[in-house]
């Protein structure tokens, strides 16, 4: 069985590497739509990284502060 059974290890390997692209492929081009989706509906909104927002040239409506934060951690 010897090198049948670095065969079959090295096909183990590469087949599960290749459905673990496969899988994680589909899955960021899901959360890839989603975002794009999302993003669309908050598509009217200003977002600016400066210390003073743009004034609009418009007053239909009253300027409102949306703020958002968010903590990513990752331990390993």
């Amino acid at each position: 069985m010897g090198d049948w059974g670095i065969a079959i290890e090295l096909g183990i390997l590469f087949g599960l590497l290749g459905l673990g692209v496969f899988v994680g492929s589909l899955v960021a081009a899901t959360h890839r739509r989603s975002l794009i989706r999302r993003e669309a509906a908050l598509a009217d909104l200003l977002v600016t990284n400066q210390r003073r927002a743009p004034m609009p040239t418009d007053h239909s409506c009253a300027p409102r502060l949306v703020l958002g934060q968010a903590v990513l951690g990752c331990d390993h």
